[in-house]
């Protein structure tokens, strides 16, 4: 009979088996109850529904890029993703930002020039779709700060909202896989799908995708990563864009619910705002 082991060294046995492709160890079967053989086949058992439900998470949160590599190739892939990178929560929805660069990193995918903005967009479209609700900010907020208190603010953008440079145009591709258009795939310029866009959910719960210029793009990308205001339109303002059309694109922003808290960057003399 094997000494009882702690709580602890069974998790840490049972984690490393569960990431690894080996036969359980014989120390493992020796601390379940019953005969050995048996044991090892329900260890086997336990370790492949573990990895068929992270393999599942994977498969929901990349439909297309799924799709343009084939079941076959996708599941190993993500499986071999799940015994590198396991999860950190039980909440499976926040499971798998990595796998869009690992994926896209690979040999066999490097014909695949459009693959990594593809799953970038998928992955953008996840968390879009599970972000929680949050109250948008009250522009009435913004007006009682002083002017030169106002340069320093910070925003926070809703959960569900965010932007992404691309190189090829990935919510066409996107659309045109779920469909399985493939005429629609064949018309796709790759040449012609560099740029911003942005990924958000409406009221209806739906992700909507919308191209931004080049300017709006970085000043979007900036005030949504909480990057002060004054630096965030001096970055965007390469481009030559006039003041007021950025002003205007942060108006829509607030209009649209996309910005849901702000403090100050210690301006000088000014505290947080609360």
């Amino acid at each position: 009979m094997a000494p009882t082991p702690s709580l602890a060294e069974y998790q840490q046995s049972m984690h490393a088996y569960l990431l690894a492709e080996e036969a359980a160890p014989a120390r493992l079967t020796a601390w379940c109850t019953g005969d050995a053989a048996v044991s090892a086949a329900r260890l086997a058992t336990y370790r492949g529904t573990c990895s068929g439900t992270l393999v599942q998470a994977l498969r929901l949160s990349y439909p297309a890029v799924r799709q343009v590599l084939g079941a076959e190739f996708f599941d190993a892939m993500a499986a071999r993703f799940a015994r590198l990178e396991p999860p950190g929560s039980a909440y499976l929805n926040d499971y798998g930002e990595r796998f869009a660069s690992f994926v896209a990193a690979r040999p066999e995918t490097a014909s695949l020039v459009y693959l990594a903005d593809l799953a970038r967009l998928e992955w953008a479209v996840n968390r879009a779709l599970h972000a929680p609700d949050v109250a948008p900010l009250d522009p009435a907020r913004l007006q009682v700060l002083a002017p030169e208190a106002l340069a320093h603010v910070c925003f926070r953008a809703h959960p569900a909202v965010g932007t992404l440079a691309l190189r090829f145009p990935a919510e066409r591709i996107w659309q045109v896989v779920l469909a399985r258009d493939e005429a629609g795939m064949r018309h796709i310029e790759l040449a012609s799908g560099a740029g911003w866009i942005l990924i958000e959910r409406d009221a209806d719960h739906a992700v909507r995708i919308q191209r931004l210029s080049d300017a709006v793009g970085r000043l979007s990308e900036r005030l949504f990563a909480g990057v002060p205001l004054h630096v965030a339109l001096e970055a965007a303002g390469d481009d030559a864009m006039p003041p007021e059309q950025l002003q205007t694109a942060l108006a829509e922003h607030l209009a649209a619910g996309r910005l849901v808290e702000f403090y100050l960057h210690k301006p000088p003399g000014k505290e947080p705002a609360p």
